[in-house]
């Protein structure tokens, strides 16, 4: 699924010994992109290939834009397996957030199991954005 959505949108399917400009990882813990080499090079492996998830695939593809990934952290992949069961009782609100953090919160709540809810003024965290 993920090389057919590729290649129907123009990109191109690479083995993994060829140069290219991305690699596409799954959610999850992986030593190789999660170590502090990883994070100090800003998303990218030691090939410098940018690691992505199909999640930021998707989003390009239903926005026509490619996002930069390393502002998108809710389209990069996380460094769990997500949703995480123990957080599906859980609820969260968010206050103080522009758009692009209201995207970005949003869906790193729901990707993990979280649910957004201020009902009747009570949640179970509030958390609070703010410079």
């Amino acid at each position: 699924m993920i090389c057919k959505t590729v290649i129907e949108n123009g990109g191109k399917v690479l083995p993994n010994d060829q140069r290219s400009n991305y690699i596409i990882m799954n959610d999850g813990y992986d030593h190789k992109i999660w170590s502090r080499e990883y994070l100090d090079r800003k998303n990218t492996d030691d090939q410098n290939r940018n690691i992505i998830h199909f999640r930021w695939i998707e989003e390009s593809i239903r926005n026509k834009n490619m996002f930069d990934h390393c502002k998108a952290l809710h389209l990069c992949p996380m460094p769990q397996k997500v949703p995480i069961t123990a957080f599906q009782k859980t609820k969260v609100a968010f206050t103080c957030l522009d758009e692009l953090e209201k995207a970005i919160f949003f869906t790193m709540a729901d990707l993990y199991g979280l649910r957004e809810s201020f009902e009747d003024g009570k949640t179970d965290f509030l958390i609070v954005v703010n410079e």
